[in-house]
């Protein structure tokens, strides 16, 4: 029996791009250096950056809703709940752009860690990031899933992968203590179809379900 892989599509493409745009670090086009989260993400110019995405003639686009600043790219409650409000802006960047993007005919991947060593002390208590006390951080997966699924469910099909980072930098994710049922059922909560890797490649350290790739 042949297995489909819910990834086939990549290859049947050309390529793919990845980009890391990190709220709120980047400047405008022209200006000062913008510090202000909603203003950073106001800032960004949707219609240039897809005019240049189409022009590469890319197949698919990797692009952060986050990574270790402590903001987002893209309105979260659960984060909002865990954290108070001033991570999140009001502007859902990641929804417009996973839009055009599908518009063009092109596949959208979103990108995140899977852990947060590198954030804040106040992010990493808003998701009980805890390795030292508790080692299985059954809690930590617990929360940060929560908030990968509100993602996964408002971007539904648009949704057509998952890049979660990190995974070499978090011990537990190398033995059984990671829940990846619970990761999966987050990642694919708006898209059964949504392919999701971790890097370093799980399927190389032998912790990968099956799922991951077709989603049995």
């Amino acid at each position: 029996m042949t297995i489909e892989s819910r990834a086939k599509w990549m290859a049947s493409g050309k390529f793919g791009l990845m980009v890391h745009w990190l709220a709120p670090g980047p400047p405008p086009q022209h200006g000062h250096h913008v510090t202000d989260l909603n203003r950073a993400i106001d800032a960004f110019d949707v219609d240039r950056f897809l005019a240049d995405f189409r022009r590469t003639q890319a197949d698919w686009l990797i692009f952060t809703i986050g990574q270790n600043t402590g903001c987002y790219a893209s309105p979260n409650t659960v984060l909002d709940r865990l954290t108070g409000p001033g991570h999140c802006p009001r502007r859902d960047l990641v929804l417009e752009i996973a839009k055009r993007v599908k518009v063009l005919g092109s596949r959208f991947i979103a990108y995140l860690p899977c852990e947060v060593a590198g954030q804040s002390d106040k992010i990493k208590k808003a998701f009980g990031w805890e390795p030292r006390v508790s080692p299985a951080q059954d809690e930590f997966q617990r929360r940060y899933t929560d908030f990968v699924r509100e993602y996964a469910l408002r971007l539904g099909t648009m949704l057509d992968g998952w890049w979660f980072d990190g995974a070499y930098t978090w011990p537990i994710f190398h033995s059984s203590r990671i829940n990846g049922e619970l990761f999966l059922d987050a990642a694919c909560a708006g898209n059964p179809n949504a392919a999701v890797a971790f890097n370093d490649g799980s399927l190389c350290c032998g912790y990968c379900p099956k799922r991951c790739v077709t989603g049995r």
